[in-house]
């Protein structure tokens, strides 16, 4: 079978972009052909010659560029953009959660809701099928799947969790596990509003007033954002420890006493698989669906 995967331009932080190169690995495992083609401002930027007829065809997430593009142009739009004839190609979408968050008194959730206005289910009947990576039901992130199980339109299910934490064992199992005197929280985000990174100086500060043995360590990007530069200025103040190379991750999440998620919303995060196979706990400001069937996660709200 072959396969094409179409993803916005590669970001080393964002879990998007990470997990198309993994889904990439899983389907190679199969021994299927696969070639994975990356989409940036109505253009695709593309190493090799693509000469095949596709069975397949992922387009990588609700509302990414590329989903916008198909959604605005369509298949014939698809094939002038590849140069393909995709008459007998299936066009898939892959889900990461719909655009739908819980009401919350904040500035993210005001801009998010602005910009859900022009979400409309109805856009997945563009595509010819949807694959799930997630089998979780809500009414907010994992909403699409809802939509798709009541009106009994076709997709797939790919137990992305399991693949990813059963491979990434093999890892962690090379490490030797370090028992630090003090409590050592990590927290693995890129600077996003809806990551809710200030929460950080809340907890540096009660941190610092009761004395308390712990240690934060934030294992992130440079900002080009002056928000953010800002921000992490003063969370370096406070003595959180800032990481920017992303090859000490699997070290840091070795040596931490448990990764926390401040975030506002997430749908499936990748980091948290990561601690899970590192038998790492989690633990989340906001309850995630997708994760509240893992024993060593846990939320601090309903």
């Amino acid at each position: 079978m072959n396969i094409l995967l179409i993803t916005d331009s590669y970001n080393k932080v964002s879990g998007m972009s990470n997990f198309m190169f993994l889904f990439s690995d899983y389907l190679l495992s199969l021994n299927y052909n696969v070639k994975l083609v990356l989409f940036s401002n109505d253009d695709c930027k593309i190493n090799f010659k693509l000469n095949l007829k596709y069975d397949h065809i992922y387009i990588n997430g609700h509302f990414s560029n590329i989903d916008k593009f198909y959604i605005k142009n369509g298949k014939m739009g698809l094939e002038k953009l590849l140069n393909l004839n995709l008459k007998y190609s299936k066009i898939i979408i892959l889900s990461h959660g719909w655009n739908k968050f819980r009401f919350s008194f904040h500035l993210y959730f005001l801009y998010y809701f602005i910009k859900s206005l022009n979400s409309n289910l109805n856009r997945i009947y563009k595509y010819d099928s949807i694959t799930f990576i997630n089998d979780s039901i809500d009414n907010y992130r994992h909403l699409d799947f809802k939509f798709v199980i009541n009106n009994k339109i076709k997709y797939s299910y790919f137990n992305f969790a399991n693949f990813y934490i059963q491979n990434l064992r093999k890892i962690s199992k090379q490490n030797i596990y370090v028992k630090n005197k003090k409590i050592t929280i990590l927290i693995i985000s890129n600077p996003d509003f809806v990551k809710n990174l200030e929460i950080l100086i809340l907890l540096s500060i009660k941190n610092l007033i009761k004395k308390n043995k712990r240690q934060y360590n934030l294992l992130t990007i440079k900002p080009n954002n002056l928000y953010f530069k800002i921000l992490y200025f003063f969370l370096k103040l406070l003595k959180i420890n800032l990481h920017y190379n992303q090859n000490d991750k699997f070290s840091l999440l070795n040596e931490c006493s448990y990764l926390l998620i401040p975030s506002h919303t997430e749908y499936l995060p990748l980091v948290a698989l990561e601690a899970l196979s590192f038998n790492k706990h989690v633990v989340s400001f906001n309850k995630f669906t997708s994760l509240i069937n893992f024993n060593f996660y846990h939320s601090l709200t309903k």
